[in-house]
């Protein structure tokens, strides 16, 4: 993500993690340059970056969300996922995440 936002950009890239009450977190990467065509689809992409994110998004078991960035300029790419994918690392070794509450999708 951080790559297509630098490609398609004018040079600043804001990347920010943040609590998603459905999910559990919500990793977004968003740049300056000129948003996204409102009939974008990503599914129909040719890209392989879009690819890539769409393969990461399915992997983790997240969902992959495009909009407007900051002030309605540019383009905002999220992934929502939960902290208890599988395959997901602890944050201390020895230790297992653990999640307050279940999420159905």
């Amino acid at each position: 993500m951080i790559a297509n936002a630098a490609k398609y950009g004018n040079g600043r890239i804001a990347i920010g993690l943040q609590p998603d009450a459905t999910y559990g977190y919500a990793l977004s990467v968003s740049n300056d340059g000129p948003p996204l065509p409102e009939e974008f689809d990503p599914a129909a992409s040719k890209g392989l970056g879009m690819k890539i994110i769409q393969s990461f998004a399915r992997q983790i078991g997240g969902e992959l969300r495009i909009g407007r960035g900051d002030d309605g300029r540019g383009a905002r790419f999220s992934v929502l996922f939960s902290g208890t994918a599988a395959g997901a690392v602890p944050l201390n070794p020895g230790t297992t995440a653990t999640s307050a509450s279940s999420h159905s999708h």
